[in-house]
């Protein structure tokens, strides 16, 4: 497949496989009736395990390398392409399957004007800075094994987490320098600043960690997770959404000690985006409800022992009634202007005794503790203390298991407001410009499996914001109501490429980016 044919192929991958990519080039005489051409070593077809990175916090990068070689490139420059997948918590020592090399290079296509090294880490989802050591080693090995020199031509391609990897990789050559010879980089969808995940769905999931929610956090829990997330409920201090890890990466290393950003001479730095342009919300709007359900939290019997008398009757009741107490949920989105956020989240105990709710079904619940209680005495001469009585003891066992449900339900209302409201978080980003995952999908199913009933008709559902278009683009300030010419003049990047009308799913694009700007650089 030639570049001109990559013009008219969408690319869109899903949420958990993340595609990267990392290139280099080859160089060599013009093969006219100068001097003979350059012979370096060839590009063969093979996996390649022996490259390792520097070791980071006591252990090195680790990886493979798929090499698929493209058309002969014998006295011309040559074009390299290097992908690098991004986040993968299911790579976990990953090695070399069988059949592997051969449905990689084919999914690579035929008949390429380049050639590519598609880079496989050992742990998808391991720190980054040791992953990215690990795609420096590559890119050394590269420039060393094929013989690269700054007349061949090479593009590197980062996705999602990748572009984050590829970024620290080349800031960290030209930070030792160390010439890396990529003259294009194309980071798409990638969170430069971070990408998002709701806290206050985090900590549900957290608060019923014992019921299923810890299997939905244990991605979140990963190191690269730990890092790139801006909120994340094992966040460093109360005031703080953000963990000590992703502080290292992103203000201490990669803005800090590594300058911000690469900026070698001669490279082309492209931003891909899939979320739009502007501040319009989409859905959910300020005022629905974004979340909301109810969770059963205590099930049981709550005794109730009562005996008044006068001189003429007795009236008395000993019974265990049963009672169930569920906590009912609430959160809404909040808009992106500071007036709308009033209201983030609500919560109530829903009590039911013997079936009955003690709000709604009052009438139906005096009938069912009447029916059991004992009167004695000379019925005729005591009617109306009776009566009384029976008001009394409804009123005890009500309070009682109004009490014992809220006493069940304290701990679990206390967590739930503090990850709606005490860091300022609420659903913030759901209607945001920026590229949607199912990551929260993800969440609520969790919390269904652990007894979290969602109710119909409740915004939210679906896709979500992952990656904001200011963290696409590496724009420190929120994007607000910016064109395509503001976005760039705000942006590191020298191009940057986005959608006009509405949020693609994480990793999706309609602009053909890849086509126009490898295209552009093999053909030159």
């Amino acid at each position: 497949m030639t570049t001109a044919s990559i013009l008219a192929r969408p690319f869109t991958l899903g949420v958990l496989a993340f595609a990267a990519l990392l290139t280099a080039c080859g160089g060599g005489g013009d093969g006219g009736a100068g001097p003979a051409p350059v012979t370096r070593a060839s590009v063969d077809k093979e996996t390649v395990q022996s490259i390792q990175g520097a070791v980071v916090d006591g252990a090195p990068g680790q990886g493979y390398v798929h090499v698929c070689p493209g058309l002969n490139d014998d006295g011309r420059p040559r074009n390299m392409l290097i992908v690098v997948r991004g986040f993968a918590p299911q790579d976990t020592d990953r090695q070399p399957g069988a059949g592997e090399l051969d449905s990689t290079c084919a999914a690579q296509g035929s008949g390429n004007d380049y050639h590519t090294l598609v880079v496989r880490y050992r742990n998808g989802a391991d720190l980054i800075q040791r992953n990215a050591g690990f795609v420096r080693a590559v890119i050394e090995w590269a420039i060393d094994r094929y013989e690269l020199t700054a007349a061949d031509r090479v593009a590197l391609q980062g996705i999602s987490m990748g572009g984050v990897v590829t970024r620290y990789a080349l800031q960290s050559m030209e930070s030792a320098g160390r010439p890396h010879l990529v003259d294009l980089w194309l980071s798409v969808d990638a969170p430069q600043r971070g990408a998002y995940i709701p806290i206050g769905m985090q900590f549900l999931a957290d608060l019923y960690k014992d019921r299923g929610g810890a299997e939905a956090l244990a991605v979140a829990d990963s190191p690269a997770a730990r890092q790139m997330l801006t909120h994340h409920y094992r966040q460093g201090t109360s005031t703080q959404t953000w963990t000590d890890e992703h502080k290292r990466l992103y203000v201490d290393e990669l803005n800090g000690t590594l300058g911000g950003f690469p900026r070698a001479a001669g490279l082309r730095r492209v931003g891909v985006s899939s979320g739009r342009m502007g501040d319009a919300l989409q859905d959910p709007q300020p005022g629905q409800r974004y979340v909301a359900g109810r969770l059963q939290v205590f099930s049981g019997s709550v005794p109730v022992s009562y005996r008044q008398e006068n001189t003429f009757c007795t009236v008395s009741v000993d019974l265990n009634l049963p009672i169930v107490s569920s906590l009912v949920l609430e959160a809404f989105p909040l808009g992106l202007q500071a007036n709308q956020k009033s209201l983030v989240a609500r919560s109530n105990v829903e009590t039911k005794v013997a079936g009955f709710d003690v709000d709604s079904q009052v009438s139906g619940l005096n009938s069912y503790i009447n029916a059991r209680v004992s009167i004695t005495g000379l019925l005729g001469l005591c009617e109306t203390f009776a009566s009384s009585a029976k008001t009394a003891i409804v009123k005890q066992a009500v309070d009682a298991a109004v009490a014992r449900g809220k006493k069940e339900a304290a701990p679990y209302t206390a967590t739930y407001e503090k990850s709606f409201e005490a860091y300022g978080d609420g659903i913030q980003s759901e209607g945001a410009p920026g590229g949607r995952s199912n990551y929260i999908d993800q969440l609520r199913g969790a919390l269904t499996q652990a007894g979290f009933s969602s109710e119909n008709g409740v915004t939210g559902a679906g896709t979500h914001m992952f990656v904001a278009v200011a963290s696409a683009l590496n724009i420190a300030t929120p994007t607000g109501r910016m064109d395509a010419a503001a976005l760039k003049a705000s942006s590191p990047f020298d191009q940057v490429y986005l959608e006009s009308s509405s949020n693609l799913d994480h990793l999706s694009s309609t602009s053909g980016y890849f086509g126009k700007e490898v295209d552009a650089l093999f053909k030159r």
